[in-house]
């Protein structure tokens, strides 16, 4: 804990005395416990950049440590601070009983006033402001353009879908002419195995900007209580515990539409010689709202195995029937395929009898059944390692099998909508692609790779190898 300067005349108050002084000068770090403190001496560090990122375990306090921060900044020096969660309600759920909480001690002249119809706290002796902000949407976050920002705090990052779009265009040119901005990012691990909140603690830590905080750097629980909080959290060994606790970025199988899927599938397959005869297929997911996904991939007889080996992805006016066409010829010819066994489109049938008839394409609209049996499908092709992506021709594809989750509250129902991911069209496609894929005819020629100096061939299908040879011998 820093120093706190006191005047001679101060060390003779009580501590009913002291605590008001304290108020007056901004320096409330005896709001905190001792692992609260430890984040507070982190953030408060001169060497921190402007960007800084606590992951925490649950119920250490974070928001606590945080909201006492920005009371010392705000006691001390005018300034606008926007506070983001996942919701305004969520947003309002974390900070009001804290607020309250913490200002208790306080005197009355000092203490911030909640402004409900613009949702912030003014500090009536410094005119600092704290903007309340629920990220439900892009639009929610679209209307926080413009305004200036000194300090930005993203509390739960880990559930914030939007957090990219919020810090690159929204913070970032907010804080462009600021003097001694900052943004904390502060966490509990999230539940999704790639969010973006991870690549945003890997570039903090590079800067030495980040701090993890896990169950056992906490000082003020007891042994006992440490040891419950394990139980009910479903043991030591389990992924709840050790993610919620010991920050461990583990995916939670329950939510994952794909559990099965491993880098071993993530590979190139070189072309044998049978490639040009193998069934070559391009499945697509199309969208309005969210984006247009295609797969090309081909499927290799002799392994049984589904290889993915190019994705196209558009959005937008990009994703119009016509484009899309074009998009497929100039990729069967980068591919190197005269034509394409099969195509199939989850779209309007229009677009589908478009395509046919002006782009000379022969796709076939999606038969579906119900989603969850379409993804057991998929698994079960998956555990048994029959489908392989490339991970050079479809990067995009093998994010979102890696990261796909359900949306919340419904599992094996609907899709998540993720920022940098959209509705996983890409999966869509993917379950598209296995559903049509004929696995039953030989692609191979009957007599390939095979003559007359190397085998007996047969006349016709029922003529006796006996009676042919006596033939072939006669006519010798």
């Amino acid at each position: 804990m820093q120093a706190v300067a006191l005047r001679p005349e101060v060390l003779e108050l009580t501590k009913s005395e002291v605590i008001p002084h304290l108020w007056e000068i901004g320096e409330l770090d005896f709001l905190l416990n001792n692992t609260q403190q430890k984040l507070m001496d982190f953030i408060d560090a001169p060497e921190r950049g402007d960007l800084i990122f606590g992951e925490c375990h649950r119920k250490l306090g974070k928001t606590t440590t945080i909201l006492v921060k920005l009371l010392k900044r705000g006691l001390k020096e005018k300034m606008i601070c926007n506070y983001y969660a996942q919701s305004q309600k969520v947003c309002r759920k974390f900070v009001f009983p804290i607020m309250d909480r913490l200002c208790q001690t306080a005197p009355v002249h000092l203490r911030p006033v909640y402004r409900f119809t613009d949702s912030y706290y003014e500090f009536p002796t410094t005119g600092t402001r704290i903007y309340l902000i629920g990220c439900d949407s892009i639009k929610d976050i679209e209307n926080q353009r413009g305004p200036y920002s000194d300090v930005n705090v993203i509390d739960e990052a880990g559930v914030n879908d939007h957090i990219i779009y919020l810090l690159e265009s929204i913070i970032s040119p907010q804080q462009l002419t600021a003097t001694n901005a900052v943004n904390y990012i502060l966490t509990s691990t999230s539940k999704m195995p790639d969010h973006p909140s991870f690549s945003i603690a890997a570039e903090s830590d590079a800067n030495g900007d980040y701090i993890k905080l896990t169950l056992d750097d906490n000082e003020d629980l007891t042994k006992a209580q440490k040891e419950k909080a394990i139980r009910n959290a479903g043991g030591i060994d389990s992924i709840n515990c050790q993610r919620e606790y010991f920050c461990k970025r583990l995916a939670d199988p329950e939510i994952i539409i794909l559990p099965e899927w491993s880098t071993s599938f993530e590979r190139k397959i070189p072309r044998d010689e049978f490639y040009r005869f193998y069934h070559k297929y391009d499945a697509w997911d199309w969208g309005t709202k969210d984006g247009t996904f295609g797969i090309f991939a081909s499927y290799q007889f002799g392994s049984g195995v589904l290889y993915c080996e190019r994705e196209y992805e558009v959005y937008g006016n990009e994703a119009r029937a016509d484009k899309v066409g074009d998009a497929i010829k100039r990729i069967q010819k980068e591919l190197g395929w005269p034509n394409i066994h099969k195509e199939i489109g989850d779209t309007d049938l229009d677009i589908i009898k478009f395509l046919n008839r002006t782009q000379n394409r022969k796709f076939a609209p999606v038969r579906k059944m119900d989603l969850e049996s379409m993804v057991q499908q998929l698994r079960l092709r998956i555990q048994a390692g029959q489908i392989i992506i490339d991970p050079e021709g479809c990067p995009a594809l093998i994010k979102q099998v890696k990261n796909g989750i359900w949306r919340e509250g419904k599992r094996n129902q609907e899709f998540a909508r993720v920022q940098g991911f959209g509705h996983f069209d890409g999966i869509a496609a993917l379950i598209y692609l296995n559903l049509m894929v004929d696995r039953h005819t030989n692609p191979i020629p009957e007599n390939y790779g095979i003559s007359h100096s190397t085998h007996f061939i047969p006349q016709n299908k029922t003529e006796s190898p006996f009676v042919g040879a006596m033939t072939y011998a006669r006519r010798k």
